[in-house]
């Protein structure tokens, strides 16, 4: 075989392996490899959208009918975009440091290939699956360079939010005590669902405001 007709078949075999190995194919037009992530070519509007696509809680969320107490609202879906704007903006209206802030906006990289699996079942996976999907998450913080050095502010700024959620999007939950929220309180704000394509549009807004301010404090 000539070396042109082995780098033709290679690229044809890489080719198949993009298309019919464990890959999806992002909104821009780059293949993320679940196996070997290597987020290169991942843009922006991919991240949002992937996480505008995601219903936090399965979908089982419902509105909170302010000032009647015993009755539930209908159901509506929230997804995982609009968690992190609201995290990321309250950390900004509460003087956090800006690599902070990035940090909150960018905390569910890895359910951006993969879906948002509910909390309590996350200790069931197997080791490998959460290998995997550690892998992949940290495959994106690395190409958009999201660091970690705030985590611990972030792990308390998403306990509220999840305080919050509860409060405003699970009104069938009555007084049950979560042991996962113990201690926090929600936030001032109330949440409002919103649909995916808002919730992409300020998602790019406050991206855009926080790179920005990074750069300048560069």
């Amino acid at each position: 075989m000539t070396d042109l007709a082995i780098k033709n078949a290679a690229a044809t075999e890489q080719h198949t392996r993009r298309i019919v190995g464990p890959t999806i194919l992002m909104g821009d037009g780059m293949y993320f490899d679940f196996e070997s992530p290597d987020a290169s070519g991942l843009t922006i509007e991919d991240y949002a959208w992937g996480l505008a696509s995601n219903a936090r809680f399965r979908g089982q969320t419902r509105r909170r009918l302010v000032g009647q107490p015993n009755q539930i609202g209908p159901r509506c879906l929230y997804n995982v975009c609009q968690h992190v704007v609201l995290l990321a903006e309250q950390m900004w209206r509460d003087g956090q440091p800006i690599d902070a802030v990035y940090e909150g906006l960018m905390h569910e990289s890895d359910e951006v290939p993969w879906p948002d699996i509910a909390g309590p079942a996350k200790q069931l996976l197997p080791s490998e699956t959460k290998a995997l999907i550690k892998r992949s998450g940290d495959a994106i913080d690395e190409w958009f360079g999201v660091g970690h050095e705030h985590k611990d502010i972030v792990k308390q700024y998403d306990i509220r939010m999840l305080a919050t959620e509860k409060r405003d999007l699970m009104p069938q939950a009555g007084t049950d005590q979560w042991s996962c929220t113990g201690g926090y309180e929600p936030f001032d704000f109330t949440i409002e669902p919103w649909v995916p394509e808002y919730s992409v549009q300020r998602f790019r807004s406050i991206y855009q405001n926080v790179t920005d301010h990074m750069r300048g404090a560069a």
